[in-house]
């Protein structure tokens, strides 16, 4: 009886032992194979070195989900990989993919909904060399009178479709591509770390009174370019882009 029960420790110890070595061997291969994990869900401009440089990451993918009648226009969409490519140092490109979403049932979204949207329908998250961007595109309007968009986390943007519909392809109103390559520019602006949300101001143009925007009435950052009271006026006239100030901030990041 004892001779058994000194083989079943035996055996029991011996299992064990292998038990652990493979339990360690499963944990190097795993370790080796899960990518790095990213927080996605900081606040703005927390990102910016790393989507501005290409110190740790080559390569951009962004997300854009619409719903239902929001879908981005072509035009909008090659401004945006225009502007990315010009102001990203990222050598190994800059993928942009566009797919439709189910339509939300409130016409106002808080920023918890718009959250809780992203958290079930995104796809696209930050992995070993590439980083990730999402845009969400409501079919409502924004809880703020007149915000077009928001940038409200670190790789995250939401623009207010309805609202944009409201304010193009009207009388004295820019076109709906026009309009939304601009406000996505803007906010994009605000994840690239403008005005002083991450990217340090190289001079003082930010202008205090109306937060993380620029001084500077005729750059893309100025406070009124993502808002429908923006003076429709000048989209006559080229888009609005990105003032020398902004530029220089972006540079000292590591962007192009």
């Amino acid at each position: 009886m004892k001779g058994r029960i000194h083989i079943k420790i035996a055996n029991f110890i011996w299992l064990t032992v292998l038990s652990m070595a493979f339990a360690g061997c499963v944990k190097t291969m795993a370790e080796e194979v899960v990518p790095e994990r990213y927080n996605h869900t900081t606040l703005a401009g927390a990102s910016a070195r790393d989507l501005l440089s290409e110190d740790r990451f080559k390569k951009l993918t962004v997300e854009i989900q619409y719903m239902p009648g929001n879908e981005p226009k072509k035009g909008a969409v090659r401004e945006i990989e225009k502007f990315l490519e010009q102001y990203l140092n990222k050598p190994e490109g800059i993928d942009v993919t566009v797919t439709e979403i189910e339509a939300a049932k409130d016409s106002v979204l808080s920023v918890n909904d718009i959250i809780g949207l992203e958290n079930r329908y995104r796809t696209k998250y930050t992995r070993d060399k590439e980083i990730a961007l999402y845009v969400l595109i409501t079919n409502g309007k924004s809880w703020s009178e007149n915000a077009l968009g928001f940038a409200y986390r670190n790789t995250s943007v939401v623009l207010f479709g309805k609202h944009i519909a409201d304010h193009s392809d009207k009388f004295k109103k820019p076109s709906r591509s026009d309009l939304q390559s601009r406000v996505m520019q803007h906010e994009f602006g605000h994840l690239l770390g403008l005005v002083n949300t991450g990217a340090e101001p190289q001079s003082d143009h930010q202008d205090h009174e109306h937060g993380k925007h620029c001084k500077n009435k005729w750059c893309l950052m100025y406070y009124l370019t993502d808002t429908d009271d923006y003076p429709s006026v000048l989209l006559k006239k080229d888009p609005p882009k990105l003032g020398d100030e902004c530029i220089a901030d972006l540079k000292a990041m590591g962007g192009k």
